[in-house]
C-alpha cells in the first residue's frame, strides 16, 4: 500500500494508474469510500482507463449512484466490448436497476467471454436471476445447477432453485 500510495505522488499528474491500483487494493479490503475517490481519480486523469472506469461501475453500485454507474459501465463496454469485466460490470449494473433484459444480454456476453471463475461464476448466476426475471426458469435453473458445480455453497444459486422448485420467483 505504501509503495502504491508513493508511486502516486511521484508519478506525473495526468498519470492514472496508481490511482486505479489503489482503488483497486482499497476495494479489496472492503475500503469503498477510500477506494471510490481513488477509481474517481483515476477516470478523471484518464476516460480511456477501461479496467478503472468498470470498477468504479461497480463501486458505485454500493452507494446507490444508479444513473452515474449505467453511464460509467456503458462507456466501459464502449471501450472494450470484448471485455468479460465490462460486459460484466455493465451486467451487474442493469441487473441490480431492473433493466433484466438488457442485463441478461451483457451477462450472457461476459459468461461467453470467462474471466476470472470468480466473476464468471457471479455473471452466471445474475444470469439466473435476470432470467427468471424474464421467466425464463428452465434456462435460469441450468445456470444456478452450474453455479453449484463450481461452487457448491454459493448461497444465491441455493436460494434461486429454492425458490424455483417452491414455484416462486427468486
Amino acid at each position: 500500500m505504501a509503495l502504491l500510495e508513493a508511486s502516486a505522488e511521484i508519478a506525473p499528474q495526468d498519470f492514472e494508474e496508481p490511482y486505479f491500483w489503489l482503488g483497486r487494493y482499497q476495494l479489496s479490503r472492503g475500503n469503498l469510500g477510500a477506494a471510490k475517490v481513488n477509481l474517481e481519480r483515476a477516470v478523471s486523469l484518464d476516460r480511456y482507463a477501461v479496467m478503472a472506469t468498470a470498477t468504479l461501475a461497480l463501486v458505485k453500485t454500493m452507494f446507490g449512484e444508479n444513473a452515474e454507474k449505467i453511464r460509467l459501465a456503458r462507456r466501459a463496454v464502449a471501450l472494450a466490448p470484448g471485455s468479460h469485466t465490462c460486459q460484466y460490470a455493465l451486467g451487474s449494473v442493469l441487473q441490480e436497476t431492473g433493466f433484466h433484459e438488457e442485463a441478461a444480454q451483457a451477462l450472457g456476453r461476459a459468461v461467453q467471454l470467462r474471466g476470472t471463475n470468480l466473476s464468471s461464476v457471479d455473471a452466471r448466476h445474475r444470469l439466473a436471476v435476470a432470467l427468471t426475471a424474464l421467466g425464463n426458469h428452465g434456462r435460469a435453473q441450468s445456470l444456478w445447477e452450474s453455479v453449484l458445480r463450481a461452487d457448491p455453497v454459493h448461497i444465491g444459486a441455493l436460494k434461486g432453485l429454492g425458490r424455483l422448485s417452491d414455484g416462486a420467483t427468486p
